[in-house]
């Protein structure tokens, strides 16, 4: 029996032990978590940007009306709400295919679509007319969470079906000298990419792809009015995915706490659930450094030469193993901004061919030179040129990008 007292005791002693070395590495590990999250916090700040204010302005938001029946209408058109789902029907595949010839053409050139596209393109008509007239009406918004943002929304999927069907529309009613019509689908397609605001960065890769049909749209128009025109000028690709970025870097206070609830609810001992908080703020101030560093490495590069480098290959391995969340969810900025670079020009070529076609309108001519935009590449220029009745817009040098990000041309004649 005093065997078992001195064994019990002994127990008691190591158990104690064990709690007091368990509860000062706790306090040591929460306190050095503490200071590296503080430091990764002042290195955004000297860079002008404040993540808890940027957090506070990610908000929870509730679908409203014009949302319900934008999705409503998708469902109908045979857009499938997940990412997850195969979104196209054999129908939707036959528009796809126009959609993509009409968008490779470099030049004033409208494809004659076949039997079955004509056909689908003549049957929703009368849907897409009733999306822009609720867009006209009230402009959407999406349900939203500040939380769990890890999961893709639902409604991006319509978003970016719409967004091609309008824009194959669009192609149809220009071909069809119903100009009236395709400004109406034009219209539709920018509303439905500037409902895109909730700050969550997914919505920013869906914004990026919605305004590359925008601007493969808008530069077949003969004219577009000063207010339509003025969309297309006011959006900024390159301060988007910034913009993106910063706001995905902030929420990552809500994904890390969001994850620390779930591995604790799922923690069956009490003691690695202790240790949770202190790494996953250990590991969220990694996640914050090496994040900045992404950004910071990328921007600082040729955007002409920003493809072929390796950066996310790079900064990933130079993340510590231990930062497993880190590792796993930090995004790749480089594919982000290779987009967003390459959309910039597109976007320069379009609004420069809808400033030759203004002066032609105004001068029943083209114009001999124009005021030509910076372009955004070192030593890279756009050029301008006129020869007799024809005219010649072009970037004047390579821009590298994957076959998905490169289908539209950088240069327009006419």
């Amino acid at each position: 029996m005093e065997n078992i007292k001195k064994l019990v005791l002994y127990f008691l002693k190591v158990f104690a032990f064990v709690l007091i070395v368990a509860f000062i590495f706790y306090v040591v590990l929460s306190f050095y978590a503490d200071k590296k999250s503080k430091e990764a916090l002042a290195l955004w700040k000297a860079e002008g940007i404040d993540l808890i204010q940027k957090r506070n302005e990610i908000k929870e938001t509730e679908e409203n009306d014009s949302a319900k029946q934008i999705i409503a209408i998708g469902e109908k058109l045979g857009i499938k709400n997940s990412f997850f789902v195969s979104t196209c029907s054999s129908k939707k595949e036959v528009v796809s295919g126009y959609l993509n010839e009409q968008t490779k053409k470099g030049k004033l050139e409208f494809l004659q679509p076949d039997e079955n596209v004509e056909k689908r393109l003549i049957e929703i008509k009368e849907d897409l007319l009733k999306t822009a007239a609720i867009l006209e009406k009230q402009k959407p918004v999406w349900k939203t969470r500040k939380e769990n943002s890890f999961d893709t929304p639902s409604y991006l999927m319509t978003i970016i079906g719409l967004t091609r069907l309008l824009s194959a529309e669009t192609f149809y009613s220009l071909y069809k000298g119903q100009r009236e019509d395709a400004v109406i689908f034009l219209k539709a397609e920018i509303t439905l990419a500037e409902s895109l605001d909730s700050k969550l960065f997914i919505e920013t890769l869906i914004k990026i792809a919605c305004y590359r049909y925008i601007y493969a749209c808008a530069k077949f128009f003969p004219y577009l009015e000063e207010e339509t025109e003025s969309q297309l000028l006011s959006f900024d690709p390159v301060e988007c995915i910034k913009e993106g970025f910063v706001y995905e870097a902030a929420g990552s206070f809500l994904h890390f706490n969001s994850d620390l609830k779930e591995l604790s609810g799922k923690s069956s001992f009490w003691l690695s659930s202790f240790f949770l908080k202190p790494y996953l703020r250990l590991d969220q101030s990694q996640y914050l450094t090496y994040y900045l560093i992404a950004m910071k490495v990328t921007q600082e590069q040729n955007p002409c030469e920003l493809f072929k480098k390796d950066i996310s290959k790079e900064i990933f391995n130079k993340i510590p193993k231990w930062a497993v969340i880190t590792r796993i969810v930090i995004p790749n900025l480089q594919d982000a901004w290779v987009r967003a670079y390459r959309l910039k020009i597109e976007k320069d070529i379009t609004l420069l061919a809808l400033k030759a076609k203004k002066e032609k309108i105004k001068n029943g001519k083209f114009p001999e030179s124009l005021e030509l935009n910076k372009a955004i590449c070192p030593d890279t220029s756009y050029k301008y040129l006129k020869n007799e009745e024809a005219i010649k817009i072009y970037f004047d040098s390579n821009f590298e990008a994957n076959e998905k990000t490169a289908f539209v041309p950088l240069s327009w004649e006419e």
